[in-house]
């Protein structure tokens, strides 16, 4: 499938040189970071936007970014996500995203038609996640993400329709670093509407012990255990630098 409909807006990835036409705004996407080519994507549609354009044209262009092809799908999904759900009205009503020759076009594919088709046409609320501080022997457990948004995040993800939280962040500590939680306990809420990247994302942190020996897995590309001084220095998706600073701080005046 190389194309979905989401509240009556199409997005199409193209083979070749897509033909604009009336009331059509073209625009060329590079970046060599995450942030440049998440910017660029929604400065695109803003632009579009506001001058009523009906239809966006991406030409992709391959480079030397630090992120797969399948990844580029993603952030470019991610933004086109965020219109369609935060603009209270819709002028761009088509998106069409044409490939470089040289980018691998099913990887890409996979990124950015596989990304909309699974979050899917019917969220009209905030994303519900939970996420976990994990104690082990010689600090706490962070991993390295595989998806956009990259960087070093607290392990955790999305909670299935029908499961609490509870067990939710035992299934993904499961499966992201192997480990048994004791000692589960819920740390705080956040939920801010610009705290992700990707759209409004709300999540239930919890604290808990292990006593086993993380191994990065699911999305994980890596698995570190980091102290308060690691955290300062490290690059973390969305807000989880802060989350990490918010539980040293109240540990050290506990």
């Amino acid at each position: 499938m190389n194309n979905i409909t989401i509240k009556g807006i199409k997005i199409e990835l193209v083979e070749g040189k897509a033909r604009a036409g009336g009331r059509t705004f073209t625009f060329r996407l590079g970046g060599n970071t995450e942030t440049k080519l998440r910017k660029a994507v929604a400065t695109a549609v803003k632009t579009a936007a506001r001058a009523g354009g009906k239809r966006v044209i991406f030409s992709v262009l391959s480079g030397k970014e630090p992120f797969s092809f399948n990844q580029a799908g993603k952030i470019i999904a991610q933004e086109m996500y965020r219109y369609i759900y935060e603009y209270r009205e819709h002028p761009v009503r088509q998106f069409w995203v044409s490939l470089a020759d040289n980018i691998e076009k099913e990887p890409f594919r996979k990124g950015l038609i596989g990304y909309l088709n699974y979050f899917g046409n019917e969220q009209k609320s905030p994303f519900l996640t939970t996420d976990c501080i994990i104690r082990v022997k010689g600090g706490v457990v962070v991993i390295e993400r595989s998806n956009p948004p990259l960087g070093f995040a607290l392990p955790g993800g999305f909670v299935d329709y029908g499961e609490s939280v509870e067990a939710a962040v035992r299934r993904e500590m499961k499966e992201e670093t192997g480990l048994k939680l004791k000692n589960l306990k819920q740390f705080h809420a956040y939920s801010a509407p610009a705290r992700d990247p990707r759209f409004h994302v709300a999540t239930v942190v919890f604290t808990a012990d292990s006593l086993g020996t993380p191994i990065a897995g699911d999305d994980a590309k890596s698995v570190r255990i980091i102290t308060v001084k690691d955290v300062r220095k490290m690059k973390f998706a969305s807000d989880h630098k802060k989350v990490l600073l918010d539980y040293f701080r109240r540990k050290k005046h506990a």
